[in-house]
């Protein structure tokens, strides 16, 4: 019943945010895929979509168009084109779940986009509140995973973090409970949905090196799927996905400190929100650190919190001027800190919850 009741709060938190969006947006949900920009023609786009003529566009419309079509090999097609086919494929499995649901018909894919994710925020409480029972603690703190502030973005403008996360966060509760096939099907999932989360297998790689607590398997099944996907759209789109994505800071969290710099001076709502995050993320970088012996957390999730926190340093400048992009970017980093504060004393915990409450109810404010 407690791990319903994660599930349920978390759902009611982002049914909320919904029906908000609804009514700002007049009931049309296509909105939230914030189709527009010069890489859609609005007399060539299916009927249920609404593009915009304000918008510049955002990742939303590609994972939209990849619904409609998630293997294609055409570039432009349903009035969108692909800016980046090979990295937009690769994060694959989100808009395959919508075109799958969809049977087809394009008019059901904006609200399928929302119900997809909705439905990940619940099975993401539940695999937390499940972690947190294996910490020997109530379940009902695994909600503090899906009130995530970035989501809210995610989940505002149709990408595929969500849902990548959910598969992530079921994952890593199946290897705390030894059911490593399970594990090993849910990572890999998490990989072909986003594949920041292969990571969490180099993680388990590591630590197997010293440890055999876990069978191959799990961390050389998600590495050869990322590798053969790689390699079959780059045969596609004569581009590797991994070269399109690669991180460009130089200087370790140069991007970051100069936003917050910025910031200070909270003149706007922007900066203030900014203000904020920067505030947040750097006080749950404090607290890891506290509590970073006490926790319960397994080695395979210290090693892997480690590597998020590296990629966060590699972020550019252009990455971190938006919160937006950042949010949205450093979800995994953010889920493995708090399946590290989970396994530590109740203060961390109850300090955690109050940061993350905060500033989630302030960016719902201001979305």
């Amino acid at each position: 019943m407690r791990l319903a009741a994660a599930a349920l709060i978390a759902l009611l938190a982002y049914g909320g945010v919904l029906a908000v969006l609804l009514r700002k947006h007049e009931g049309d949900v296509s909105l939230m895929v914030i189709a527009g920009g010069g890489l859609v023609d609005p007399s060539q786009t299916p009927p249920g979509l609404t593009v915009d003529p304000k918008s510049g566009g955002y990742d939303g419309m590609m994972f939209y168009r990849l619904a409609l079509e998630p293997f294609t090999r055409v570039r432009t097609a349903y009035g969108i084109t692909l800016d980046e086919p090979s990295y937009r494929q690769q994060r694959i499995l989100y808009p395959v779940i919508v075109w799958m649901l969809s049977l087809g018909n394009a008019e059901w894919v904006p609200w399928l986009m929302v119900v997809v994710n909705l439905l990940a925020i619940g099975f993401m409480a539940l695999g937390a509140g499940g972690i947190a029972r294996q910490y020997g603690i109530a379940p009902l703190w695994g909600v503090l995973v899906p009130l995530y502030p970035g989501f809210l973005i995610s989940f505002s403008r149709d990408t595929a973090e969500i849902v990548a996360a959910a598969f992530a966060v079921c994952a890593l509760w199946a290897f705390g409970a030894s059911r490593w096939k399970t594990y090993t099907l849910l990572l890999c999932c998490a990989v072909l949905t986003r594949e920041m989360w292969l990571l969490v297998a180099i993680a388990i790689g590591v630590v197997w090196l010293w440890r055999r607590a876990a069978p191959v398997y799990t961390f050389i099944a998600p590495g050869l799927l990322y590798m053969v996907w790689q390699l079959v759209l780059s045969s596609w789109w004569d581009r590797m996905p991994l070269a399109a994505g690669t991180p460009d800071g130089i200087v370790p969290f140069a991007g970051y400190i100069g936003v917050f710099a910025d910031s200070m001076a909270r003149r706007t709502v922007l900066d203030r929100t900014h203000f904020a995050e920067c505030i947040f993320l750097a006080l749950l970088l404090v607290t890891v650190i506290v509590v970073w012996r006490q926790s319960k957390a397994r080695a395979e999730w210290r090693f892997a919190w480690l590597g998020y926190l590296a990629l966060a340093g590699m972020l550019g400048r252009d990455i971190w001027l938006e919160h937006f992009g950042f949010m949205r970017i450093i979800c995994d980093f953010y889920v493995l800190t708090i399946v590290l504060i989970l396994g530590a004393r109740s203060p961390a915990r109850w300090t955690t919850c109050a940061m993350v409450v905060g500033l989630w109810l302030y960016i719902a404010k201001h979305l």
